[in-house]
């Protein structure tokens, strides 16, 4: 099976390693290949094209050409399925595969694999193509699962399918009874609340030693703050490291995360401290394994406990009394080859079907101003509206193209307005410089005839001398 990746970024994150955990278990069986616009090139990718733009500043003629080139990466490789991520790569990936009768699948990795649209065209974009032309949708959670079933009539093809664990690359460690724990996180500002909190209270837990590994714009903020409250023999800064599986191995009581940093840290039979979304969850006991695996591992709808009840859980943990036995049920669960062969299963499974005229839509967008922004052009949505609406079979569709409609009366209302304000203002303008220029006259007049009076007197003077 010959596969495209279309993915707006290729960097550092979640959403690589797992699709490089997906490229690498299912390799004997699929042929990748991969079409990124922002990309690190040390995943040393085979079969890749960067040249796309996959941009919410796309202009019409960038969106026209990305999915030209989809196109010819499509017929080129004989692709059988195209797996799009997010952001903005979504929209030329659908309308390539379509164009070529190719089926498509999307993966929503989080809320921002749902909530980026912001602007008109890509609003509509989404929750159309969605709908219609995506063949199947896979979940990394249950909530993201939901959240997009509800903006779905074909409930059905939205599927969870959780990340995976190479299990032979975090293989079991020997947990060091040393009370060194070892937080992993991006040190940037969505994370440095809740790392904040276990600072701010780190003195009333039973942890000797703090060593953070990770990377940010908020690094030196925290080294400052370490500084202050006189923490450097408490708390070091281990820096970015790629090779986690090696380097946390033998070291360490347990790891501090959330997502895939505690996902690897229960693959290595650590016990883990779930921190994220300004709290901190706990250690992750069999209760709490039920609520994180349905959650991509992710403490956003969990809550947070005192630092008074993570302090008893440290004590019983270095106590031996903690339920671990959801270790063996993980790594069946998240293990990389279970999940990546559902995955090549569901492939297999699918075929394309499409609803809306994609072909003839990208033909008429190739006749609009190349230079249009591409997501905020009026053209576009009356183009876009002329092919879907007639489609829509939910309300929250139609409502799309009302609102709109809406602001784009209110902006042409708004734009009239403008224009006969600054229509007066430049009569305004006019009338004082009229005014202007007419009160230079009179007042040279009156200096002229202050100048002949002058002269009057000056003769009359002379006349009498």
């Amino acid at each position: 099976m010959n596969i495209l990746i279309v993915s707006e970024n290729f960097l550092k994150g979640g959403l690589e390693t797992q699709i490089d955990t997906t490229v690498k278990t299912l390799d004997e069986k699929c042929n990748f290949f991969f079409a990124v616009s922002n990309y690190d090139k040390s995943w040393d990718l085979k079969n890749i094209c960067t040249d796309f733009t996959f941009s919410y500043n796309s202009t019409v003629s960038e969106f026209c050409t990305d999915v030209t080139n989809l196109i010819k990466i499509i017929e080129k490789n004989n692709i059988d399925v195209i797996h799009v991520h997010p952001f903005y790569s979504i929209f030329p990936a659908i309308f390539a595969a379509k164009i070529c009768n190719k089926p498509i699948v999307y993966t929503y990795h989080g809320i921002s694999s749902f909530s980026f649209p912001y602007t008109r065209n890509d609003l509509v974009l989404f929750n159309m193509l969605l709908d219609y032309e995506t063949d199947k949708i896979f979940c990394v959670s249950k909530e993201g699962q939901q959240i997009i079933e509800n903006i779905l009539i074909e409930k059905d093809k939205c599927i969870f399918l959780p990340n995976s664990i190479n299990i032979q690359k975090f293989s079991e460690t020997k947990i060091n009874n040393n009370k060194h724990w070892a937080l992993i996180s991006r040190l940037d500002i969505d994370k440095i609340n809740e790392i904040n909190i276990l600072l701010n209270n780190i003195q009333n837990l039973d942890i000797e030693e703090l060593h953070i590994y990770g990377d940010g714009t908020e690094k030196q903020n925290l080294i400052n703050y370490i500084n202050e409250n006189n923490l450097n023999n408490k708390v070091f800064f281990e820096g970015f490291n790629d090779n986690l599986s090696i380097e946390l191995k033998d070291k360490y009581n347990g790891i501090i995360g959330i997502g895939r940093s505690a996902m690897e840290g229960i693959a290595m039979n650590y016990p883990v401290i779930i921190i994220g979304y300004d709290k901190i969850s706990g250690i992750v006991d069999d209760e709490l394994y039920s609520k994180l695996k349905v959650q991509n591992f992710s403490n956003k709808c969990l809550p947070s406990i005192s630092i008074n009840k993570l302090a008893e859980q440290l004590q019983n943990l270095y106590n031996n009394n903690y339920n671990n036995t959801f270790y063996s049920i993980f790594k069946n669960e998240f293990y990389a080859k279970t999940i990546s062969d559902k995955y090549y299963n569901e492939l297999n499974l699918i075929t394309s079907s499409t609803t809306l005229n994609l072909k003839k839509i990208y033909e008429d967008l190739n006749e609009i101003n190349k230079e249009d922004l591409f997501y905020s052009s009026i053209n576009v949505y009356n183009t876009l509206k002329k092919y879907f609406l007639r489609f829509c079979r939910l309300t929250s569709q139609k409502n799309i193209f009302i609102t709109q409609d809406q602001i784009i009366k209110q902006d042409n209302i708004n734009n009239e307005l403008n224009n006969t304000l600054l229509n007066q203002e430049n009569l305004n303008a006019q009338i004082f410089n009229a005014l202007k220029e007419h009160e230079e006259k009179i007042s040279s007049l009156s200096q002229n005839t202050m100048t002949l009076s002058n002269l009057k007197r000056k003769i009359k003077y002379k006349f009498k001398h």
